[in-house]
């Protein structure tokens, strides 16, 4: 499988999660769905701050070519801040994709034993004919649908 396709895979299995606070309490899948929604508003203002910083400390697109193309020309200090902002800011752009990769190899993870009983009671009462061999995926899509379609919460209280 791509990588485009494993992080659209983790994509739409983050989207799926819930937001109950019982969930959270249970899965850390829920928890790290809203360090994403957080990371989402949080991140592109850091890399815009971080990068407007090696704009300013360099004097500008003319002191930038200069730092870059001579680093022998006596700022090797201000070489290496600006070489360490520009990898903070990879990392940055890199932790939503780690995210959703992540959300994506989570959501092929085998089921244990109370995981699928609850998702086989949960499938008949949605009236659904259960996988003989469910993943994660499969038990979040059918907690998405009891969540939607059935008024009384009760049923998450038995996680």
């Amino acid at each position: 499988m791509s990588l485009f396709a494993r992080v659209k895979q983790g994509a739409a299995y983050m989207d799926l999660w819930p937001e109950e606070p019982v969930l959270k309490a249970v899965f850390m899948e829920a928890r790290v769905k809203a360090v994403f929604g957080v990371a989402k508003m949080v991140i592109p203002p850091a890399v815009a701050l971080i990068l407007f910083w090696i704009y300013y400390t360099c004097g500008g697109w003319q002191g930038l070519y200069l730092l870059l193309a001579h680093p022998q020309s006596g700022y090797m200090h201000l070489y290496l801040a600006i070489t360490s902002l520009i990898i903070m800011v990879m990392v940055l752009l890199y932790a939503p994709v780690h995210i959703l990769l992540w959300f994506s190899y989570s959501a092929e993870r085998d089921l244990n034993a109370r995981q699928k009983a609850f998702y086989v009671d949960l499938c008949s009462q949605l009236q659904r004919q259960p996988s003989s061999a469910p993943v994660m995926y499969d038990f979040v899509k059918v907690l998405h649908d009891a969540c939607n379609t059935l008024k009384d919460r009760e049923f998450l209280n038995k996680l």
